[in-house]
């Protein structure tokens, strides 16, 4: 395929689309939308930079934190732009377009429906389309022959895919004190223990978004009650499920599976003074596998200032209840995840290289570098041994609708009363 020379008029939009990429911004979503739909993500940003930028085949950073850039012409005026906006940048020839990618991963959905079959994405770091394959089944042999078998009636070339192990992923069902006004990140619980993932007015009623796992059943509205603590631990009722789509079929969704773009569902608070909007609870210090479950006496809360959205190779942080507050890079974007042990496929998710425990489900997952200011990514759902897997937050908003996660106007620290 020839790639046609860049006009010295069309640079300026180039480069505002580089720029808009690295500078990890999301907006907020208008309205509820049809989650059948492809979810909004970074791929569509690499789409419309592929449309501006011929050749262009997606981008990542490096351990060094160095930028790296995928063209199919390492020397033409499309790599000039990416130099003159990010100096250092690696420019790595890439054998396919993302356009191609992206559109070979949605062919490929419906392998997801395969025995063994743990996740689907359009792998930046490699220009490729990665597939992982249950590492732990013992009939692993046999689900890779039959994925072998399918992949030869897929148009996507067969070097253009890789197939890979990987661990299954599942739900992650302390910072568990009880605290009034509530953060994000501290436990809630009904029948089993999660953690509340972020505070927001949603059709201007007040209230928190914590996993739809979280709830008596996944997907779909029956009004679990929450509480706050554990109720064993002398917790009490703090609010009600009033907003949980149903998992939808058909369509882009894998034959015999459920599909949603989110784990996500949205609890009516039973009293406007009970959540702390736009915090998030922090902890004494982080760490990679586990962190501190102990809050400061002095400054023990994050300020939600913005949104994020996750790009591979920049680190992000999660506060849970179960393993506190941990950091760890990016390792996949916008990935079809299969939930391990269910019929349940997560359309586009992220994935980071951090820990995560049982119980940690619903953590708010952000970005931040100093001072008492983050921005919102999205909200943690399930992982592995090693990584943690999150709905981003458009995903959130695109099924729940327009959430207003943070004050307009700064408000005073208050300090929690226990």
């Amino acid at each position: 395929m020839s790639i046609r020379p860049m006009s010295i008029r069309r640079l300026p939009t180039v480069m505002a689309l580089i720029v808009a990429v690295l500078a990890v911004c999301a907006g907020p979503a208008q309205a509820a939308e049809d989650p059948r739909r492809e979810p909004r993500s970074i791929d569509q940003d690499f789409l419309q930079m592929e449309s501006e930028v011929p050749g262009f085949g997606g981008l990542f950073y490096d351990e060094q934190d160095r930028l790296n850039v995928f063209l199919k012409d390492t020397e033409g005026p499309e790599a000039a732009a990416f130099r003159e906006v990010e100096p250092g940048v690696v420019i790595r020839r890439g054998d396919y377009g993302f356009a191609e990618l992206a559109a070979w991963r949605k062919e490929l959905r419906q392998v997801l429906s395969l025995p063994g079959v743990v996740s689907l994405e359009v792998d930046e770091a490699t220009n490729r389309v990665r597939i992982g394959m249950d590492s732990r089944a013992r009939t692993k042999s046999l689900d890779r022959d039959r994925l072998e078998r399918e992949l030869l009636f897929k148009s996507a070339p067969r070097e253009a895919v890789v197939v890979e192990a990987a661990e299954p992923i599942r739900p992650m069902v302390n910072l568990r004190d009880k605290v009034r006004p509530i953060a994000g990140g501290f436990e809630v619980a009904n029948f089993k223990s999660c953690t509340l993932g972020f505070n927001v007015f949603r059709e201007g009623v007040f209230g928190f978004v914590t996993n739809s796992h979280c709830t008596a059943r996944q997907g779909g509205e029956e009004g679990t009650r929450f509480y706050q603590n554990y109720l064993a631990a002398g917790g009490s009722f703090v609010g009600v499920e009033v907003a949980d789509p149903d998992y939808f079929t058909g369509g882009d969704c894998p034959a015999g599976r459920r599909c949603r773009v989110s784990d996500s569902s949205f609890i009516r608070y039973d009293a406007a003074d009970l959540g702390d909007y736009g915090k998030l609870a922090r902890t004494v210090s982080r760490g990679t596998a586990s962190g501190s479950l102990e809050l400061p006496a002095k400054n023990p809360r994050f300020n939600i200032n913005g949104r994020a959205t996750a790009v591979r190779g920049k680190p992000l942080n999660k506060i849970g209840r179960t393993t506190g507050w941990t950091v760890g890079n990016v390792v996949a974007t916008c990935v079809d995840v299969n939930v391990s042990g269910a019929d349940i496929t997560q359309f586009c998710q992220d994935v980071v290289q951090a820990g995560v425990g049982p119980g940690d489900s619903g953590s708010p997952v952000f970005s931040w570098t100093k001072g008492n200011n983050v921005k919102l990514v999205g909200i943690l759902w399930g992982g592995g041994t090693t990584v943690f897997v999150l709905s981003p937050l458009a995903n959130v908003e695109r099924e729940l609708g327009a959430l207003e996660i943070f004050p307009k106007k700064p408000t005073r620290p208050r300090r929690p009363r226990r």
